[in-house]
């Protein structure tokens, strides 16, 4: 454990620094565009986010020239540095840095991004050695040294006693909430704590009954995600700056491992898999390149949708293409299918689909996460709740309907998302 606090305070650490280092990338495109006259007027936000990047690589490359940067080698190749800086009477700008104090600027930025990369290219060196990381994670497709190092440091796999364990520490979990209508015809939420405290109270009787709110409206339970919402906060106690002991509500779940899972790892998922054109491995600039030659038009056609279109016209073109998926982004695309295909996700939008998708494959890989590293800690490793119920997405079998007969809990029963 005194290990992965090390661990913990150096991805804070690096993560601390590109947080920083994002926001002065940031000011300084916001300067070069308002020097050169750039508007986002009418932008997506896709485009808007196309512009910057390709602002910021050409004032990157700017700086290279001015400085005489190198491309290092050896351990930090893949690191774009600068070289002296020159001075003030030795500058020669260009058209995009033609301040000395725009030299400065960026030159601060890229000190900053080589001391982040270079933090991320010493991450390996630390994980190995570690049997999770040895074992599991290194082994995973879509997981690098970075993230594996945000899921030892942030995990302590000794607490967690079930998989649903880690899935609500992620903040993953499904929370049990009421729904009610008053005589205004406004629609109420009942917190997930009093519900739970409202369930646990009835747990011994035969018939829960029907709970009520303000004692006269009935309250609907329902399954919703966990949440930094209102309704998903507890009460908790802690100790003012007066040290006097005060109450406050409070989030349930680790935030900045749930932002890591669901933002970064999840996405990582989806990428890992490989797409073959007539036998070769093609990325999604070649697969573009190649339907151009033959044809392809991609006007007025966002990223996403020039995506699909390019496999489509690919395919029309009699083009064999092959989709290897990764092995949790085949999950992810099953359970989108099914919610797709499914009455009750009809009214969903395609972007609520999407993260019930990522949600549902992160949870399946927390859940192959937490068998392997309990094991290998020689710890108990626990069934998950779904499948000591008998729950299986799509199938009402015998032991889920017992179960949920047993309860009583009829139509007032949270929805699953396991």
């Amino acid at each position: 454990m005194a290990e992965n606090n090390l661990i913990r305070s150096m991805v804070r650490g690096v993560y601390a620094l590109q947080k920083l280092r994002i926001q002065m990338g940031n000011r300084i495109t916001m300067n070069f565009k308002a020097k050169l006259g750039l508007t986002s007027d009418g932008m997506s936000e896709k485009e808007l986010e196309a512009q910057e990047k390709k602002l910021l690589d050409s004032i990157r490359e700017s700086y290279v020239r001015i400085t005489d940067g190198i491309v290092a080698e050896g351990e930090f190749s893949d690191i774009v540095t600068g070289g002296k800086l020159p001075t003030v009477k030795k500058f020669k700008g260009d058209e995009l840095i033609s301040t000395y104090t725009e030299l400065v600027l960026v030159d601060q930025y890229m000190t900053i991004l080589k001391d982040e990369e270079g933090h991320f290219a010493k991450m390996q060196k630390v994980l190995e050695g570690i049997p999770i990381y040895d074992h599991f994670l290194s082994k995973v497709t879509g997981i690098g040294q970075a993230m594996s190092a945000v899921i030892i440091s942030e995990i302590d796999i000794f607490k967690a006693e079930y998989p649903s364990s880690l899935a609500k520490y992620a903040g993953l979990d499904v929370v049990q909430v009421g729904k009610y209508t008053d005589d205004k015809g406004v629609e109420k939420t009942v917190r997930a704590e009093l519900i739970d405290a409202w369930l646990a109270e009835n747990q011994d009787e035969e018939d829960l009954g029907v709970m009520l709110a303000e004692g006269k409206y009935q309250v609907t339970i329902t399954g919703m995600g966990r949440t930094r919402k209102d309704w998903a906060l507890v009460k908790r106690e802690y100790q003012n700056k007066e040290g006097v002991k005060s109450i406050r509500d409070s989030i349930t779940f680790n935030p900045f491992l749930k932002t890591k899972l669901i933002g970064v790892l999840g996405p990582s998922f989806l990428r890992a898999g490989k797409i073959f054109v007539d036998g070769h491995v093609m990325g999604a600039a070649k697969r573009l390149a190649a339907a151009k030659q033959l044809g392809f038009d991609s006007k007025g056609l966002n990223a996403k949708e020039v995506a699909e279109a390019v496999l489509d016209y690919l395919k029309q073109a009699s083009c064999e293409v092959v989709i290897e998926r990764s092995k949790y982004g085949a999950f992810y695309y099953d359970y989108k299918n099914r919610l797709e295909q499914s009455p009750h996700h009809k009214e969903k939008t395609d972007l609520h689909r999407h993260n019930m998708a990522i949600r549902y494959m992160v949870k399946l890989f927390l859940y192959d996460l937490y068998a392997v590293w309990r094991e290998l800690e020689h710890l108990v490793v626990a069934e998950p709740y779904s499948v000591r119920i008998g729950l299986v997405h799509g199938v009402a079998t015998e032991s889920k309907n017992e179960f949920f007969k047993n309860k009583n809990l009829k139509d007032n029963r949270p929805e699953s998302r396991v």
